[in-house]
């Protein structure tokens, strides 16, 4: 089962259709960083200039202190079909 996500956040829109149930690893991410995952990849691939997925995947991995170690592929693979697009 998939559902459609909508976030509108004041710089920020994206629509997309997300899995209703999380990895073990992206539920662990979330926990960690204390957000959803899907709006902490979005914020990054929708800043100017946007962050490629490797350092995205990098970066995750900083931010949990090591905790969670994803490929750029997976990430891409977990969330690159979201459509972004400034909402201003």
């Amino acid at each position: 089962n998939r559902i459609l996500v909508v976030d509108v956040t004041p710089t920020l829109l994206y629509v997309g259709v997300m899995p209703t149930e999380l990895t073990p690893t992206q539920r662990l991410a979330e926990v960690l960083i204390s957000r959803p995952l899907a709006e902490y990849v979005s914020e990054k691939r929708n800043a100017r200039p946007r962050w490629p997925w490797r350092l995205i995947a990098e970066q995750l991995a900083t931010d949990t202190d090591g905790q969670v170690n994803v490929t750029y592929e997976a990430l891409r693979g977990w969330y690159g079909d979201l459509e972004t697009a400034d909402a201003s």
